[in-house]
């Protein structure tokens, strides 16, 4: 029995086998067996290697809860769906719960064990094809592709959502990073960027369906910081592009994305980190789709066909 229980513990441990990318600018560790998840995020600071991702400690990677990761994939759809229930071509389609609200969150491809297709010193290339999950939390079949890339002092993340059912389905992706505020002695990080609209939310952080120019308190056109200042808001327009400065570094990191992701969720978690998310759909997007609004975000992928986009984040010295 002590031989049995030993050979389990392995194979768990062998499972949860760090993968790890470098080059001269990043360092990138990621959980295939997770959801392809990043456990870890730094940048060459000072000839040391300085998170800018919060840390995943060895513990925290081996309870296997990616909400506690430094970052991690959102598919087939990001943020909530309210009821944990949505409509699409006329027909309802209820899930299980996730959250205590009754909603359901992120999708459900965090937690799943995905396939490494392709490795190398500066690229991993990972899957997960829902037919192959039994419980899966979405009535449509889908693969998802993520692919790691370090370019130089690029950090590239490549999404590809694909229907391989028979009928149409509605889809979202986005990614999910928690970013450190303070780097060393640094003060702490300035966010800036642009948004056209921000959506208003009821208590629950689901949107009511309208939406406003970003207030001052919501204004981050000029870097700043956000301080005690409570966030957890999707933005819309944000053209793909912001900043994390951290002063007293000369470091920045600038965000690039691809245009699919037109939605821009900040939220200040409780451990002190920033979560700053390119998303393509807002909060309970299917929902508002169904209700014809303009700013769901939503794609509708007929069979075969899909959707793909990346974000890349710049590392500037200065």
């Amino acid at each position: 029995r002590q031989a049995q229980q030993h050979a389990i513990r392995m194979r768990y441990t062998l499972s949860m086998n760090v993968h790890t990318l470098q080059n001269d600018s990043w360092q990138l560790k990621v959980i295939p067996q997770v959801g392809a998840s990043i456990v870890g995020l730094a940048i060459n600071y000072q000839n040391a290697w300085q998170p800018i991702m919060r840390p995943t400690p060895d513990t925290v990677i081996q309870q296997g809860n990616p909400s506690n990761y430094s970052s991690f994939t959102l598919a087939p759809f990001s943020n909530r769906l309210k009821d944990a229930r949505f409509v699409f071509d006329g027909q309802a389609f209820q899930l299980r719960a996730t959250s205590a609200d009754g909603s359901t969150q992120h999708g459900d491809v965090r937690s799943r064990p995905w396939q490494v297709l392709e490795q190398a010193e500066q690229l991993l290339c990972c899957c997960i094809d829902t037919r192959d999950v039994a419980d899966i939390n979405f009535p449509f079949p889908f693969t998802v592709t993520v692919t790691y890339t370090l370019e130089d002092d690029v950090f590239i993340t490549n999404l590809c959502l694909e229907n391989v059912g028979d009928s149409a389905m509605p889809a979202g992706f986005g990614v999910h990073p928690y970013f450190e505020r303070y780097l060393a002695d640094s003060e702490e990080v300035q966010l800036s960027f642009e948004a056209e609209t921000v959506f208003l939310t009821d208590e629950n952080l689901i949107p009511t369906g309208e939406t406003q120019v970003p207030p001052d308190e919501l204004n981050f056109s000029r870097p700043r910081a956000a301080g005690k200042q409570y966030l957890n808001h999707g933005f819309q327009g944000w053209e793909g592009r912001a900043s994390l400065h951290w002063p007293g570094t000369g470091r920045s990191v600038v965000f690039d994305c691809d245009s699919i992701f037109d939605h821009l969720v900040v939220f200040t978690h409780a451990d002190g980190s920033l979560a700053v998310e390119p998303v393509t759909n807002a909060a309970n997007g299917f929902n508002l789709f169904a209700q014809g609004h303009p700013l769901s975000g939503v794609q509708v992928l007929q069979p075969g066909a899909k959707m793909q986009g990346s974000v890349r984040l710049r590392l500037d010295a200065f």
